[in-house]
């Protein structure tokens, strides 16, 4: 079964990448540990160092400047540190398709959660079919044991 939620997701992170790739730029997603966050910083590649020294007058970030969108409630928190000098349309551009992709992440993480939740269930009621032995038939039907789960 495919899920388009995986190919929203992906097709998002490209956009994004793409996007900041041309401005020299690199951004991560930070989904390990709560708040998520998303940062952008200026990139390191030596090609990408050789162009932002050609374009020097313009910097758009310094050396060590970021900018973290950081996702607690409907909007994301935007904390700036360095110097960073983005126009304000490209900065919108990367503010609404990282919110996208924030929420295509969720639907991710969700999607994951449910189907962890079904084959733990799906595990569950293997086990305890596994552990009933029937004991004793009678006319109405079979009685049933439950075997006490062994401790290892």
């Amino acid at each position: 079964m495919e899920y388009p939620e995986y190919n929203n997701f992906s097709a998002l992170q490209h956009k994004l990448d793409d996007f900041l790739a041309e401005r020299h730029l690199i951004g991560f997603l930070q989904t390990e540990q709560y708040p998520i966050t998303y940062t952008i910083r200026s990139d390191r590649d030596l090609d990408a160092q050789l162009s932002m020294i050609e374009e020097a007058d313009s910097g758009i970030f310094g050396q060590d400047a970021q900018i973290i969108f950081v996702f607690r409630g409907e909007d994301p928190e935007q904390i700036t540190s360095g110097r960073t000098c983005i126009p304000t349309p490209d900065l919108n551009k990367i503010k609404n398709i990282v919110k996208k992709l924030h929420y295509a992440f969720l639907q991710i993480y969700y999607l994951d959660t449910e189907k962890k939740v079904q084959l733990a269930e799906v595990r569950a009621r293997e086990e305890i079919t596994d552990r009933i032995h029937p004991i004793y038939e009678v006319s109405v039907g079979t009685i049933c044991l439950l075997d006490p789960a062994m401790e290892e």
